[in-house]
């Protein structure tokens, strides 16, 4: 007898040499039974939410903001630069900022009771429920000198040699002896060891005035990438993510903020050493190759600086003060792609070229490859899709992640054949392949009010396990069938040959329909034979009628299907599936029955 394994699927050892009970070669769209542990059940569906964004598609989201009453919004990124806010009441769309890039790598987080948006492209910009606002401050010119007023529109100052602050567009605030704050657009400027600076229109004052200060309006790098830790915001140097082309020689800049718990705090004007910039710290001497900073992640108060081929990590949290945030080692293990890294209970969990990996036991053991860790037994899967991701940039920027408490499910997309699940609970862990919905939709979130949504084409979706109130409790991809599998390892039958007259499915909970059986035979897979056997749905365990009917006085118990199947052979291997709307289903095991 064969029971649905424990340890799920296995693509890193040979079908040969699979313990049976433990792993499987393949296992599509089927997860561990939450209710019956033991059993693999079919996973639910998804359900569609609302009305369908207008002329567009969804191409990144949806994210999760908690606004000020406690309630959920959710906010999707579209194919044509829009950031939307979905009424999920309503079931419709409305526009929170528009005209965004469409080619750069949407990310957010929360901070500071607010959601703060990057794509490495546009100004970075922060969300509080109802208005969308640019991230950016005064910044007081401490380093110029001599600030004096010709009229008013004008004014000179000497700038700090080779500063550029005062570009036409510019917002200027110049605080006058007694007219107190003016402020101002720069219109022009000229001169180099003393900077004119004439605004528009007439805002000074008349008669001229003395200048007590001068501050500019700066905004910070319209970062690639952002991280929050130690009360502060953290960023990596802009421009758009490809595939193989690195964004600069600047790739390896890590910028933080120079004020705490204040998303608008970037630049380092106060203090005995101003600077009046975004204050970082350049990784590239760290390393000993060319190489791109990707994303940035936590574990145990440490910074953890993701590169392409290297993990960066840093111990301390005050990057201002000397010997307070300094360099613990370097591991040559790259990270594919900022969507490819999650948190897990206490680590963390991101793809490399060669795999999955949790940053904990990659952090102990110095990225010594032949110590096994959370991806190895699907790490030839995870290769393959790689080649896929690293195709061409559009096929890049399909990278994508997801936690799922609720269920303890990971999900790692590389690519729209599969979505990778690494299933975390107390019966199983390990890994199985989604399909169907889960494999091209564009972006999933899991909220902190226990759904997990996606998006797919121009619709936003739910996992219908009964926790959100449109999809409902569902076994099929918006009315569309869900193909299930589970193809088992080689088995050997103890002491010779074996001789088979009929396969028994052990089933525990399940609703009407057909399962196929493929059987292969003495390790040829070309040597198939195909069976199918109709599987009939559970009646009540506790029957709802006053009276039971005299035929049927216990029509609550399973009935196991049973297919007849003859053969002899020295060894064989199964392969259950079935594809359709209907369930629950679930599968304990095949047992063999012999002659």
């Amino acid at each position: 007898m064969t029971l649905f394994p424990r340890r799920l699927q296995n693509t890193a050892i040979s079908p040969t040499l699979l313990p049976k009970d433990d792993y499987a070669r393949e296992i599509i769209n089927i997860i561990p039974n939450t209710n019956k542990a033991g059993s693999g059940a079919k996973r639910f569906g998804v359900g569609a939410k609302g009305s369908e964004v207008a002329g567009t598609t969804i191409k990144d989201g949806p994210f999760e903001f908690r606004k000020s009453d406690g309630t959920i919004q959710l906010l999707v990124y579209c194919a044509n630069g829009a950031l939307k806010a979905f009424d999920e009441d309503a079931g419709t769309y409305s526009d929170v900022k528009t005209g965004l890039t469409t080619t750069g790598t949407i990310g957010s987080l929360p901070f500071n009771n607010k959601l703060i948006f990057w794509n490495g492209i546009d100004r970075c910009f922060s969300w509080d429920g109802a208005t969308a606002t640019d991230l950016g401050e005064w910044v007081e010119d401490v380093l110029m000198a001599n600030p004096t007023q010709v009229d008013t529109n004008t004014i000179t100052l000497e700038p700090e040699p080779g500063r550029a602050d005062y570009a036409n567009g510019t917002q200027v605030r110049v605080t006058f002896e007694t007219a107190g704050a003016v402020t101002g657009t720069v219109a022009s400027t000229s001169g180099t060891t003393t900077l004119t600076i004439n605004v528009g229109g007439t805002p000074f004052p008349n008669p001229n005035q003395t200048i007590t200060k001068v501050e500019y309006f700066g905004y910070p790098p319209a970062f690639s990438f952002m991280f929050a830790e130690h009360d502060m915001l953290w960023g990596l140097t802009p421009g758009e993510l490809r595939a193989r082309r690195f964004r600069g020689n600047d790739g390896m800049k890590v910028y933080f903020q120079a004020a705490l718990n204040n998303e608008n705090s970037w630049f380092d004007y106060a203090g005995d050493e101003p600077t009046q910039d975004v204050p970082f710290i350049n990784l590239s001497n760290k390393i000993k190759k060319f190489d791109e900073l990707v994303a940035i992640s936590s574990l145990d108060g440490n910074l953890c600086f993701h590169g392409r081929s290297h993990l960066i990590i840093y111990t301390g949290n005050n990057p201002l003060a000397a010997g307070e945030f300094v360099w613990v080692k370097t591991m040559p293990v790259g990270t594919l792609h900022q969507k490819l890294v999650q948190p897990f209970p206490g680590d963390v969990l991101f793809v490399t070229p060669y795999g999955a990996r949790s940053l904990r036991k990659v952090f102990q053991t110095e990225a010594a490859e032949v110590v096994a860790d959370l991806g190895s037994d699907i790490d030839p899967t995870i290769q393959a899709k790689v080649a896929t991701l690293l195709a061409g940039d559009d096929e890049y920027k399909k990278a994508r992640s997801f936690y799922y408490d609720r269920d303890g499910l990971y999900g790692f997309k590389l690519d729209d054949e599969g979505l990778l699940i690494y299933l975390l609970s107390e019966e199983s862990k390990g890994w199985v392949t989604f399909t169907g919905h889960f494999a091209d939709a564009s972006g999933f979130c899991g909220t902190t009010d226990g759904r997990l949504l996606l998006t797919r084409g121009a619709q936003l979706h739910a996992y219908a396990n009964g926790t959100d109130a449109d999809a409902g409790e569902a076994f099929s991809d918006d009315d569309e069938a869900i193909a299930c599998s589970w193809w088992m390892p080689w088995l050997q039958a103890a002491g010779g040959r074996w001789g088979n007259r009929m396969f028994e499915i052990l089933v525990e909970q399940t609703a009407s329909g057909i399962i196929t059986i493929e059987r292969f035979i003495n390790y040829n897979e070309r040597n198939v034979v195909t069976t199918q056997v109709e599987i009939e749905a559970m009646g009540a365990e506790w029957d709802e009628s006053m009276f039971d009917e005299p035929e049927d006085p216990w029509d609550g118990a399973v009935t196991n299907p049973v297919v007849e199947d003859k053969f002899l052979a020295d060894n064989f291997a199964c392969r259950l599936s079935h594809a359709d709307t209907e369930g629950p289903r679930s599968i304990l095991g095949i047992r063999p029955i012999g002659r």
